[in-house]
């Protein structure tokens, strides 16, 4: 971890998570609670509890999830639930803010694009540059492949890792602002990680220095006192 961003001489770019960043829980946990049915509600809850304590791998969670809900017509069920998915108050401020300081800011989600996009096209977000896992519907059933503009490792299928190495190679900095275990490979790379959740507790356990957060007014102060020398 290097000290603060002079955002006066950086090029900064700020990798925001969706799932339980974005969104107050996990749009994969809110699709699956829609489409289980009440009497099956949580039943992904061993699954995301193994994966966040890094005993299962993003393709091995989703592959797991697809099977669980069962769906005839899985990409028409999953975007429908996923246009209803709310974003966390503050979401819509915290892009404003990143685009009036002049930072880049990208949406990088180990989620499915099956459900990302349409909540952030819901909540008049779409325009905001997003990396995501694609579902694929096959007439034998469903895959789940990387981002295109990214690539996997050996727990993600879309490595946040890549996105802070590339930026780094076009002579940015990097902010990665998170909640969970999929962030983890940008945050060990990141200058600076603002964090809550797994993420902080896996952190902490690496001794990764981190900002904690609580709510995303909470992420653009934290942005704002890491861009040194400049009122946040």
């Amino acid at each position: 971890m290097q000290g603060p961003i002079d955002s006066r001489s950086s090029r900064v770019l700020v990798l925001v998570d969706f799932d339980g960043t974005l969104t107050e829980s996990d749009g994969d946990f809110q699709v699956a609670d829609a489409l289980l049915g009440p009497e099956r509600q949580g039943a992904w809850k061993p699954l995301a509890e193994a994966y966040e304590r890094l005993e299962l791998s993003a393709a091995g969670y989703f592959t797991a999830w697809l099977d669980l809900l069962q769906l005839e017509r899985p990409m028409e069920s999953i975007t429908r639930a996923g246009a209803a998915i709310p974003l966390r108050a503050g979401a819509d401020a915290l892009m404003d803010y990143c685009r009036q300081r002049g930072l880049g800011v990208r949406i990088a989600s180990e989620g499915l694009d099956a459900y990302v996009r349409p909540a952030l096209q819901a909540a008049g977000l779409s325009s905001v540059d997003l990396s995501c896992n694609r579902l694929v519907e096959h007439p034998d059933g469903c895959q789940v492949l990387s981002a295109i503009d990214a690539g996997p490792c050996s727990r993600c299928l879309s490595c946040k890792a890549f996105h802070v190495r590339r930026a780094r190679e076009l002579g940015m900095r990097v902010i990665v602002v998170g909640d969970g275990a999929s962030d983890l490979c940008g945050a060990r790379l990141a200058d600076v990680v603002i964090a809550r959740g797994s993420l902080a507790e896996h952190c902490a356990r690496e001794q990764i220095a981190y900002l904690p957060w609580q709510s995303l007014q909470d992420v653009v102060d934290a942005i704002g006192s890491s861009l040194e020398g400049d009122p946040a």
